[in-house]
Order: C-alpha cells, then sequence, then structure tokens
C-alpha cells in the first residue's frame, strides 16, 4: 500500500512539474510551420540566443530544449544520439563550459526513484558554450527514458528528458531534485 501511494504522489508531483511551463511562452511551437509559410530549402538553420545574463557565474551552465527542424538535424553525426530512429527529433542547447556531457539511460529504484545511469547512450565529454546535440526518441508518458548528465561550477546534474504530456512541450525534470523531494536516500 505505501509503494502505491509512493507511486501516485509521484506522478502526481511529475504532473505538476510537466504543467509548471515558462511563463514568456506564446502558445505556438516554434518549430511548427503554419499552413501559410513556406521554409527555403537552403535557409541556414535559426540560432538560438542565449538566455538573458543573471547573477550565477558564468560556469554555471543553463540547457535548453527545442524541437529540431523538421527536415532533421543540421549537425555532425557525432553530435546526434539516436535512441529511436522513427522518434521525436529535439536539440539539446548548452550555454556555459560544461564537463562530461552524457545521455544515458536511467535507473530506478522501486519504480520510482532515480538510482543512477545505466547505458551511457552518447557521450560528449567536455563542451564549450552554445554546443548542441541531437536527440531522436520516443519520449514515454510516465518516466523519462533519457537524463542529460553534466557537470559544471555548481556540482554534478542529472535532468530528464520529458515532455508536458498536454501540449508537448519539452521540459528538463532535475531528477536529484526529484529524489530529496520524495525523500529517498
Amino acid at each position: 500500500m505505501k509503494k502505491l501511494l509512493c507511486f501516485a504522489l509521484t506522478l502526481l508531483m511529475l504532473f505538476s512539474l510537466c504543467a509548471c511551463g515558462s511563463s514568456g511562452s506564446t502558445g505556438e511551437n516554434p518549430g511548427e510551420i503554419s499552413e501559410t509559410e513556406t521554409p527555403e530549402e537552403t535557409a541556414a538553420p535559426e540560432e538560438t540566443p542565449e538566455p538573458e545574463k543573471s547573477g550565477t557565474p558564468a560556469s554555471v551552465c543553463t540547457v535548453t530544449l527545442a524541437d529540431a527542424d523538421p527536415s532533421g538535424f543540421n549537425l555532425p553525426e557525432d553530435k546526434i544520439c539516436t535512441v529511436d530512429p522513427e522518434g521525436r527529433q529535439i536539440l539539446i542547447t548548452i550555454y556555459g563550459a560544461a564537463r562530461q556531457v552524457r545521455l544515458c539511460t536511467p535507473l530506478y529504484h522501486d519504480g520510482i526513484y532515480y538510482a543512477g545511469t545505466g547505458t551511457i547512450l552518447w557521450n560528449g565529454g567536455d563542451m564549450k558554450s552554445g554546443g548542441q546535440i541531437g536527440l531522436r526518441l520516443y519520449i514515454p508518458d510516465v518516466f523519462p527514458n533519457v537524463v542529460l548528465c553534466y557537470s559544471d561550477a555548481a556540482g554534478d546534474h542529472v535532468y530528464g528528458i520529458s515532455d508536458s504530456g498536454l501540449d508537448g512541450s519539452l521540459h528538463l525534470t532535475d531528477v536529484l531534485a526529484m529524489n530529496e523531494a520524495l525523500g529517498a536516500n
């Protein structure tokens, strides 16, 4: 019964986190093309603007997720991780110097708590600010099946890649913070 209650609370927390989108969104998906617009076949990909500078030290990283251009990634093959060849195409951009950047499968303890990384799907080593990774995967309904791991001046970070389930907007879920909130050791 305890496990069922913990699982239900975890699902509630996950859906609550996923429902919290950025307050500055316009409601439009930047990767989608309206019926009145036609893309130019030779157009260069749009550059993602860097986030606004804050009081955060320059050595602390931020990460953004966006749907990739429908025609595919404009990245070298060694910067693309394919989990599911027909899956959603996501472009991950890292701002700030990041060390030991990798995409891994997560391991869960009791089906709820993040317990560590399993298989390393892609190893990018150290990345400079503005570095991008292409990812193709199916995003499951409940728990992330791929995590982004890296280190910076603030320490080690592990983020699950998920979407809202409502409007399809992409989210990074801090699985280490979720463990703390659930009381995992």
